[in-house]
């Protein structure tokens, strides 16, 4: 039976839904009990992902930056005319290691990340899994040093010191960073700190205005990270292409690794030619400081002068990391753009031989001195073709290795920076010394062309000028004996000082002064390597020691490179040549030009045929002639060489600076060369033997057509 239906407690029923429909509380708490469970839901969703998946939120962050990175380009080779390799870029490899991956302990967010990687997101709640996970990720990272051991070289035990070192010197600056950090967080709270208040509407008034103009705080402070923290870091370097490339194609044997590429100059022959190649120093702040970053600059030698010839132009990729500084992918936005190759007019092989010349000649110079030889002593040998200027052979001793200066070790290159010898001295431009006796045939040009001195009427040398002690002969020094009746040839020949001396008081210093201009003295020569110096060529007549200068002493120095550019002259018919080092560019691409050295040839100022002839005359006879100061150490059985010795006087009780300038055949002049040794006596002795062997060494390797 159907209970009866009750009218009173309908009534209330609908009388109280009524009132709370219409009452505005009630609707409002209707509302909140029907969206609180909703809410409450997407709340604890929220609280779960911020504890269970913090990790995997920052395991799955893309590419949250990009940086620009240089890629290396080669610098053009530096090749001797013989077609060796004197210069080069090599590539090297180094491996690179991320900071979290050999960081002991591990870093708990970086491991949890690593293991939330590997895990689907079932399993990411699963904390049993996540710290299997995190043991798996442990054990990879051990992996990967055994698989680095294996391909490094590197014995665990040494890995793990690099590693060490490493982490040591990050902890060490996080350590000095927090300080600083602290520091100043305890500076700006004192300045914060005001005098206290002293009523309640003061303290109200303060606390209302730090609210609305000050920021407030993180209740907990943000986690200092540093950069280096995020960073790859070099553990081995010199890694053979094929290790490099295993390790660039295998990231998941070798997880968190880079192989970074770096060009390093390689200079094949070590010391040969040091002077004349030169060196680079790699210049790392200017690595992607402007459009065209460069790896290295030229410092010295043909490296400098010709280095935006072999420079190459750096390209540039980019690189995307994640927060935690792994690499997500690259991309390359300019390529880089090799250097141009050189090919130089020095033949290595003759360089060689010559510089093996010099050593010898250095060393036996101090094994026979009578004096003491300074420690800065040297020498120099030039070889040049004298029609062209092409400088076949320029060698200085003491040399340099160029690998120093590849290699860059700081100990090793101060020692030779401080070196009495100089051995970054290149003597061939830059030793501005008295040439002495090979001065005497501009001597005789300003003779010939005064009119003044019959070239053929002897003079007598009785071995003095005026008193026995002063203006005296090599010969009358050491032998008290003269040269007798001489005339401008014979004295060119036997090296007669008194001959020379008389002709001063008769012509004065100021034609001599202006032929000397005229030869090149006191001026550069313009070869295209740095560093060359003037020498000194006297300007005032007047105060000017003519009788000094006629033999080539007073205050006039110049360089090897000045007296064989003047000797070529005298040889190729009065014509003064450009010496240069480069011949031209190898192969040229489309987008390069061709490098030409500038050649000028300048015509020695009413130079005439006539004194020419009458000059040459005198330096075959220097060799020729059983009188002549060349004829026992030049004289070749073979070949006729031309050419002066040279003893120029330093003063003190230094021995005399040995010279020896002339060319060959003397019949049919190819190729002009000077000899200088310092301290080594006389030039005849000690100079002319290097001068034979020089021309032997040439003719031996077919220099001569």
């Amino acid at each position: 039976m159907t209970p009866p239906f009750n009218h009173s407690r309908n009534k209330a029923t609908e009388a109280s839904t009524t009132a709370v429909a219409e009452s505005p509380d009630g609707r409002l708490r209707v509302f909140v009990a029907l969206i609180s469970l909703p809410l409450l839901a997407v709340f604890l969703r929220i609280a779960e992902l911020g504890v269970n998946r913090n990790g995997l939120l920052q395991a799955s962050n893309g590419a949250v930056r990009s940086v620009l990175e240089p890629i290396p380009a080669r610098d053009g080779r530096i090749i001797s005319s013989d077609g060796r390799i004197l210069a080069e870029d090599v590539e090297t490899f180094s491996l690179l290691l991320h900071y979290r991956w050999f960081e002991r302990p591990a870093d708990p967010a970086w491991l949890r990340g690593e293991a939330l990687r590997s895990l689907t997101q079932p399993e990411r709640r699963d904390l049993a899994m996540v710290l299997a996970a995190e043991e798996i990720a442990l054990a990879r990272r051990e992996a990967l040093w055994a698989s680095l051991v294996e391909i490094s070289g590197l014995s665990i035990e040494e890995l793990q010191r690099r590693f060490t070192d490493r982490q040591r010197e990050i902890v060490e600056l996080r350590r000095t960073v927090e300080d600083r950090r602290a520091a100043s967080l305890f500076s700006s709270a004192a300045q914060e700190t005001a005098p206290p208040a002293t009523t309640w509407w003061e303290a109200a008034g303060r606390h209302v205005w730090r609210a609305v103009t000050t920021s407030p705080r993180p209740i907990v402070e943000e986690p200092l990270v540093l950069a280096e923290e995020l960073d790859y870091h070099e553990i081995a370097t010199g890694l053979p292409l094929a290790v490099a490339a295993d390790v660039e194609s295998l990231p998941e044997r070798f997880p968190g690794t880079r192989v970074r590429v770096s060009s390093r100059r390689r200079y094949p022959l070590g010391a040969t030619a040091s002077h004349v190649i030169g060196y680079r120093f790699h210049n790392a702040d200017a690595i992607g400081a402007s459009e065209s970053p460069t790896t290295s600059v030229g410092q010295s030698g043909v490296e400098r002068s010709y280095d935006r010839h072999l420079r190459g132009i750096a390209g540039l990729r980019r690189v995307w990391l994640d927060r935690r500084g792994e690499t997500i992918r690259t991309a390359i936005e300019r390529q880089p753009r090799v250097g141009r190759d050189l090919v130089l007019n020095v033949d290595a092989g003759l360089q060689t031989e010559i510089e093996h010349l010099l050593d010898e000649a250095i060393a036996g110079v101090r094994k026979a001195a009578e004096a003491p030889v300074p420690d800065t002593a040297g020498g120099c040998v030039v070889v040049l073709d004298l029609r062209s200027g092409a400088i076949l052979a320029s060698t200085s001793a003491p040399r340099f290795d160029l690998a120093l200066a590849a290699d860059r070790d700081p100990e090793l290159w101060k020692k030779v920076l401080s070196d009495k010898a100089m051995p970054l001295f290149d003597r061939v431009t830059s030793a501005a010394l008295p040439p002495g006796s090979v001065f005497k045939t501009v001597t005789a040009a300003a003779l010939l062309d005064s009119r003044r001195i019959d070239p053929d009427e002897p003079f007598d040398c009785l071995g003095y000028l005026d008193r026995k002690d002063r203006h005296r002969d090599y010969i009358y020094r050491h032998f008290g004996v003269g040269h007798g009746p001489t005339t401008l040839v014979t004295a060119l020949a036997e090296s007669c000082n008194v001959y020379f001396f008389h002709s001063a008081r008769v012509l004065g210093a100021a034609p001599l002064i202006s032929w000397a201009d005229r030869f090149g003295y006191g001026q550069r020569t313009g070869i295209d390597v740095p560093g060359e110096v003037t020498g000194h060529l006297p300007q005032d007549a007047k105060r000017t020691d003519a009788l000094g200068l006629f033999i080539g002493q007073a205050d006039l120095t110049a360089t090897p490179l000045q007296v064989v550019r003047s000797i070529a002259a005298l040889a190729n018919g009065g014509r003064l040549v450009t010496p240069h080092i480069v011949r031209g560019s190898g192969p040229v691409r489309e987008t390069q030009q061709q490098v030409r050295p500038s050649l000028r040839v300048v015509k020695v100022e009413e130079v005439q045929p006539a004194t020419l002839t009458r000059i040459r005359e005198g330096l075959e006879r220097v060799v020729s002639h059983p009188r002549g100061s060349g004829y026992k150490t030049v004289r070749h059985p073979r070949i006729a060489i031309a050419g002066k010795t040279g003893t120029a006087e330093v003063g003190g009780d230094k021995p005399d600076h040995a010279w020896f300038a002339g060319y060959a055949p003397a019949d049919d002049p190819q190729i002009a060369f000077v000899v200088l040794l310092e301290h080594a006596g006389s030039g005849g002795q000690a100079a002319g033997p290097v001068a034979r062997a020089t021309v032997d060494a040439l003719l031996r390797r077919g220099f001569f057509r």
